[in-house]
Formats: structure tokens, sequence, C-alpha cells
């Protein structure tokens, strides 16, 4: 029972009394006065015990239906091993890092705004059964791109890196109700196998400010190497580490002129090859960190114009497919050396 529903009971009280020990009209007075007040302060606390049982009981309703959807568009890792890039030759390697990079798209379907709340989790199943929870990297996507490499438009023999600006999701303001949100987050794993990165079951976990907790799941391709890479600056980027761990010199490689120089780790000057990129796209694109396999043909040079032909057929050295490509397919890569190579026999005099 609450202070002031007590109160008016007793002012009840006390006015029936005084009022029959008092008797005639004085008491009768007395006695209708402490029942006036007594009566308004027992409907007030009625009136305020109910407000605050409907405010409690709404509350409990928002919380029971608030609804968050959690989408997880992509999924992108880079594998590194003391903060450096590393090639992935054991789907069963230890002691790698991943810096994982989930493109997230968050609707609110309650009809009030929620506030997102901290931390926001993203965990793994290994396949020993463990859980392992990554850690949160915020605010240095400004260092980081979504990258690809593709023919530059002015000249379809060379190649140029595109970036692509990546914005974080910001969750300081409330969703909205049926408003979009969508953004970046950047996540370390320490410790993992990339098996457990491809197949492991990958959860996202958001929790509100009416502690209701919304659960994403990564049902899509996870792009290992990914396409996030290293910001690459403008301007001169001598000594730069590129996304496959190699160096870039001497020109700005986003511009029209495209071709640019790889340095490998060893200091020396990778070589030209004529490639074609296989066609076979579904089956690299979960093995490569660029936008397709390159099949190398011929060493080139960095001058040397394409050469004129008729359609062509390549097997490609890795799915192993056989397809029909032109001249105008033709892209000039610096890359390293390719052991044991061969040429193209169409190649091979040029």
């Amino acid at each position: 029972m609450s202070k002031t529903r007590r109160l008016g009971l007793g002012i009840l009280a006390v006015g029936a009394g005084l009022g029959f020990v008092a008797g005639g009209a004085t008491g009768l007075a007395f006695a209708a006065v402490c029942l006036v007040v007594g009566f308004v302060m027992f409907v007030v606390s009625e009136a305020r015990g109910t407000t605050q049982k409907d405010a409690a009981q709404k509350s409990e309703r928002v919380r029971e239906t608030a609804r968050v959807l959690v989408l997880l568009k992509e999924v992108h890792a880079r594998p590194q091993r003391s903060g450096k890039f590393q090639e992935i030759g054991n789907t069963d390697e230890s002691g790698l890092e991943f810096e994982v990079f989930l493109n997230c798209w968050l609707l609110n379907e309650t009809d009030l705004p929620l506030q997102i709340v901290e931390p926001i989790q993203l965990t793994i199943g290994a396949s020993d059964g463990s859980l392992r929870f990554a850690e949160r990297v915020s605010s240095d996507l400004e260092n980081w791109s979504l990258g690809s490499l593709v023919k530059d438009a002015q000249n379809g023999d060379k190649v140029r890196v595109v970036q692509e600006k990546l914005s974080e999701l910001h969750t300081a303001e409330s969703l909205e109700c049926g408003v979009p949100r969508q953004g970046w987050l950047h996540f370390r794993f320490r410790d993992i196998r990339p098996s457990d990165f491809r197949v492991g079951p990958m959860e996202l976990i958001v929790k509100d400010a009416m502690s209701s907790t919304h659960v994403g799941r990564a049902s899509g391709p996870r792009h290992l190497p990914g396409k996030v890479w290293p910001c690459i600056p403008n301007s001169s980027t001598k000594g730069k580490s590129d996304a496959a761990g190699a160096v870039v010199t001497g020109r700005s490689i986003t511009g029209n002129d495209s071709a640019f120089q790889v340095i490998s780790k060893d200091g020396e000057l990778e070589a030209y090859y004529w490639v074609v990129i296989c066609k076979n796209r579904k089956f690299h694109e979960q093995q490569n960190i660029y936008s397709g396999h390159k099949i190398a043909l011929c060493e080139t040079d960095e001058f040397t114009p394409p050469p004129q032909m008729e359609p062509f057929t390549v097997r490609c050295d890795e799915c192993g497919e056989n397809q029909s490509y032109d001249a105008s397919d033709l892209v000039r890569f610096q890359m390293p050396l390719v052991p044991n190579f061969k040429p193209h026999p169409l190649f091979a005099d040029l």
C-alpha cells in the first residue's frame, strides 16, 4: 500500500472518530472535511498506482515485441600474421589473425524508436566446439577501402585499382521504425583457422536499451581473402604495402596512368605478364583477393602494345577449364615470377 493511500485512510478514520466524539454540528462538519480530504487522497493514490502499472505493462510489452532485423550483406576477411598479410596455404593453419569487415543492415520493426547499446559482438563457432569472440575495432575505417582491379577505361591493356570508401555503422542515434541503417563494422579474430572462418557459424549480436537481443547470422559468401584492403593514397606510395603484401612504388595507382610497378618482398622488381582473367568466376571468387584469377600467357614489359590475334583458347592452371578469349581480353599485369612458367604456344615468340 502506498504512503498516500495510508494517509488518506488515516484521515478518514480520524475524522470519523473525532466527529463521533465531538458530536453535534461541529463534529459533523469536522467529519465531513476529513471524509472529503481522505477520499481525495485515496483516489489520487489509486490513479497514480494505475498509471505506474500501465507504464510498466507498456514497457514490458515493448520489451517483448522489440524486434530489429540484423542482416550481414558482405563478409570480408584479411588473414594476417604478426600484422602482415599472410597467404593461406593450409586451411587448418593456426596462429593467424583475421581482420573481418562486415557490411551490416539494421531495420527497426518496432513501433517505437530503439536505442542500440554497445558493445556489438561478433562470434564464430570453431571446429573444436568452442565459441570465439572477436575484438571490436572502432573508428579506423578511414584506413581501409573496398577495392578491386579493373581494366582501365582509356587503355584496355592496363589495369587500375578502384577504391571505395567504407562508411562505419553508427549506432549513437536511435533506430526509427521502418528506416534502415547500413554501414560497415570492423572486428578482429585471433588464432582461428581458415576452415573455421569459412564454415563456422558466425553471428552478429546487437542489444537495445530495452534489454532485447537481436542476432544476425552470416549466410552468404565469406570472402577470404577479402576485397577490403589498406587504403592506398593518391600521392606517391613508395614503401607502402599493398593488399597482397607487395610494395607499391613510384606512381599513383588510382589515376588514369594505372600500369603501376610492384616490388617483391625481396626487393626485386616483379615481372610483367600478358594475362587473361579466367571466366570461371564461380570457382575463383572465394580464392582470390582480386576480381578474378589471372592466367599468365607470356612475359612482357611495361611499354609493348598488346598483340593483335584471332580468338584463342586458354586452359586455366587452377580450375582446369578451357575458355575462349579475344585480343581485347589481354591485360598487362605485374606479379611475382611464376614457378616453372611456360608461355602459351601462341605467345611463345612474342
